[in-house]
């Protein structure tokens, strides 16, 4: 996989907390009373540019996740569908206190299907043309613009955390008996049905929505950092992936110069990463770590 030099890097807006950074889609058609928003459209997953850094074409993808090779064989790499949603008004919006988005907002920033790189070095046209455009930050409408910023970030995470975690996070506003409106969940509702209720419950409520979701990504962390220590699991840098102490069996593929704990979070809310996250904690209670011991 390539990778955008760091030289090309410092051309892009610096990613920091407490910042949003919004890219809308072009096209939209006004009429009478709003804009029509088509119901979804896929941006390309990969894409060819000049990189200006280190002076190479490169084609660019943006990894949804990397499952691990089995018996010798090669790790199979999945790439993200990056939709531009009607719910979110044909927005997508990347919330800089959330590292994980920074990777989604770099290949959305130096695209080429971005009207805003017309005319840059590093630009190679696609003949799809242009398909949003990147906002500066010091152009996008004020409404109240913390409140704004939170409600479009609660809303685009709704739109684009894996199914795991929705639920996740679906069930926990379902329990909570104090919540006004009352979020209602059920181990039926569809995964479509779920992000529909949770975006329009992010709008009125969306430091309820964004604090849950840290709270999944720190109570992994915990869990990873207990792993580590307990010697669960250790980071294997020269074969590049996260492993089992015990077997030295691969869990998932870590490329070099990544965290192995932000991978991990991300495979552990994933189907697959059910029944590692279950092993993990078996593991340590097995091990007579008090937290896990009523698992």
């Amino acid at each position: 996989m390539d990778k955008f030099s760091k030289k090309l890097l410092e051309q892009a807006p610096k990613f920091e907390k407490g910042k949003i950074y919004v890219f809308q889609l072009e096209g939209l058609r006004k009429v009478k009373g709003g804009i029509v928003i088509p119901a979804g459209v896929i941006i390309p997953s990969s894409y060819s540019i000049y990189d200006t850094g280190d002076g190479t074409n490169k084609t660019i993808n943006i990894v949804d996740k990397i499952v691990p090779g089995t018996k010798g064989k090669d790790p199979t790499i999945k790439l993200k569908d990056v939709v531009f949603d009607k719910n979110l008004k044909g927005k997508i919006v990347c919330d800089g206190s959330k590292q994980r988005e920074r990777d989604l907002f770099h290949y959305l920033y130096f695209s080429p299907f971005n009207k805003a790189n017309k005319g840059k070095e590093f630009h190679i046209p696609s003949k799809a043309g242009y398909l949003y455009k990147y906002i500066d930050n010091d152009k996008i409408e004020i409404m109240s613009v913390d409140k704004k910023k939170k409600a479009l970030a609660a809303q685009n995470l709704a739109m684009t955390i894996d199914e795991d975690q929705l639920r996740i996070i679906c069930e926990q506003l379902g329990k909570d008996k104090n919540s006004k409106p009352k979020f209602l969940y059920k181990d039926s509702m569809s995964e479509e049905g779920l992000r529909m209720s949770l975006v329009a419950f992010a709008e009125k409520n969306p430091v309820k929505v964004l604090r849950l979701d840290d709270e999944v990504d720190l109570a992994l962390r915990g869990l990873i950092k207990d792993a580590i220590k307990g010697e669960v699991i250790y980071h294997d840098k020269a074969l590049e992936q996260a492993s089992w102490c015990d077997t030295r069996e691969p869990i998932v593929v870590v490329p070099s110069g990544s965290s192995m704990d932000s991978i991990l979070v991300g495979y552990l809310l994933t189907t697959d990463g059910d029944k590692v996250r279950e092993t993990m904690m078996k593991s340590l209670k097995a091990r007579g770590v008090e937290e896990y011991m009523e698992v």
